[in-house]
């Protein structure tokens, strides 16, 4: 007798049998992976907030910055910046969104002569239809309300020099003198320099207790208290620090009555080798200095490099709820944090505080923060 029919049966069962398995543990008919949602994107614009160089030039000049939020996360894909030339939208920068789904862009203010309209794409993919953001305007900021290129020889409104003497406990050993501040070729200067009437020692106690001596110094030091003040919005200017260390230059909003508000530092920078840089906010609640926020940027390599040898430009955004800090468009610091509900007004200083003081190598004197220009926005 024939075994043929035998073999096949036997065959056919095998073959169910493995058709039993894979179905229940193969990895070869494992479901397919769910293809992701697809995005949507959030996109804003902001003021001219980014201007690195060498050179001071225009405020017009800087580049406006754009963000989008895609969502659902796709970390990776790219994303494109377009601008409307005519009637047809040209690519203009391209960026893959980060691990929060997003990008930035700094672009020109304009095109063809007239306030720039942009949106954001990204391109279909095997798994993702291709997706616009809605149209933003650079001009969506409107005429800042305060823009400033020093572009006399001589310091003039909305700033004067603030009147702070050595009598500052912080400052045992420097005052603020218009000796310290000049204004040409569009660049306000602020510097620390010997004070010339004095050549006797300044002695302070340092924060351990213990008693120290150095020379009296005068220091750069002005603002615009009682000439201009504002409540939320965006503050920037684009600065070019002093490379010595035993002194910090600064950008810094206060509230006409100290304690009724709350002290933005948009940015510090304590020369070159030392901490470097800094954004932050104090509170003076109850008559005490408390920082209740704080980025430790450091040499701020993440944001660029050569704080002594470019401009950089240095914002921060106010709203009614936080502060959103920025180095030439890039992000460093969001809080809600300590955040003021009144008028402020701006300083720019280069100080010498006790606790710098004796790191000044006389011969490196005069140092100098150089500011090209600051302006204001509100919406």
């Amino acid at each position: 007798m024939s075994r043929r029919p035998v073999v096949l049966l036997v065959a056919c069962a095998s073959s169910a049998l493995a058709l039993v398995l894979g179905s229940a543990g193969s990895p070869s008919s494992a479901a397919p992976k769910p293809k992701p949602a697809a995005q949507s994107v959030a996109v804003r614009v902001l003021p001219q907030l980014a201007a690195a160089g060498t050179s001071p030039e225009p405020a017009s000049a800087a580049q406006t910055t754009i963000t989008a939020a895609f969502s659902p996360v796709v970390p990776g894909r790219r994303a494109s910046l377009e601008v409307l030339d005519g009637r047809k939208w040209v690519a203009a920068a391209t960026a893959d969104q980060d691990a929060a789904g997003r990008v930035l862009f700094t672009a020109p203010y304009a095109w063809r002569g007239l306030p720039a309209t942009y949106r954001l794409a990204a391109p279909r993919t095997t798994d993702l239809p291709e997706v616009f953001s809605a149209q933003v305007r650079t001009s969506a900021w409107g005429t800042p309300i305060l823009s400033d290129e020093f572009s006399g020889t001589s310091l003039a409104a909305p700033w004067d020099h603030r009147v702070q003497g050595y009598e500052v406990p912080s400052r045992r050993c420097s005052k603020t003198d218009a000796r310290a501040t000049t204004v040409g070729g569009g660049v306000l200067s602020l510097g620390v320099v010997d004070d010339p009437d004095r050549d006797d020692p300044c002695t302070f106690t340092n924060n351990l207790g213990v008693e120290q001596s150095t020379f009296y110094r005068l220091n750069g030091h002005v603002g615009t208290q009682g000439r201009f003040q504002y409540k939320y919005g965006v503050a920037a200017a684009r600065i070019r620090f002093q490379e010595a260390r035993g002194q910090h230059g600064g950008f810094w909003l206060q509230a006409p009555v100290v304690d009724s508000g709350n002290e933005i530092d948009v940015i510090e920078w304590f020369g070159a080798g030392s901490s470097g840089l800094s954004s932050g906010v104090w509170s003076y609640a109850g008559g005490t200095q408390t920082k209740v926020a704080e980025a430790r940027i450091g040499d701020g390599a993440a944001y660029g490099s050569d704080w002594t040898g470019s401009y950089h430009v240095f914002s921060v955004e106010w709203t009614p709820t936080e502060y959103v800090f920025r180095i030439d468009g890039r992000e460093t610091l969001r809080t809600s944090a300590g955040v003021s509900q009144t008028e402020e007004y701006l300083i720019l200083s280069l100080l010498v505080s006790n606790f710098e003081s004796l790191r000044i190598t006389p011969e490196e004197l005069p140092q100098t923060m150089s500011v090209d220009w600051v302006r204001v926005w509100q919406r």
